[in-house]
């Protein structure tokens, strides 16, 4: 929210930020790329312990399929320790996957 001290010339930055085109050379940044999940056996143990065969088990035990990702994120995070990244690397790969 604006506050009145900064009133207007707050309100109009945001305003010209919001309408700015993306730039074209840009655009794709924003996308999350293929590779993010299409990830191998070998990286996921090599960072997990565990290969995709286990995390697969693991999620649908949990009911991953039906969660927000949030959700599975933090499962695997608090009940696996597995590190935020590769958490949600697996979520995604599983999401993408069912």
């Amino acid at each position: 929210m604006v506050s009145a001290r900064h009133g207007a010339a707050t309100r109009t930055r945001m305003l010209r930020s919001a309408a700015r085109a993306p730039r074209a050379d840009h655009e794709d940044d924003r996308r999350v790329k293929p590779d993010y999940w299409n990830v191998t056996d070998e990286q996921v143990v090599e960072k997990t312990g565990k290969p995709l065969a286990h995390w697969k088990k693991v999620l649908d035990k949990f009911g991953a399929a039906d969660k927000v990702s949030k959700e599975t994120v933090s499962h695997l995070q608090g009940e696996h320790d597995v590190a935020r990244y590769w958490a949600r690397t697996l979520t995604t790969w599983y999401l993408k996957s069912v």
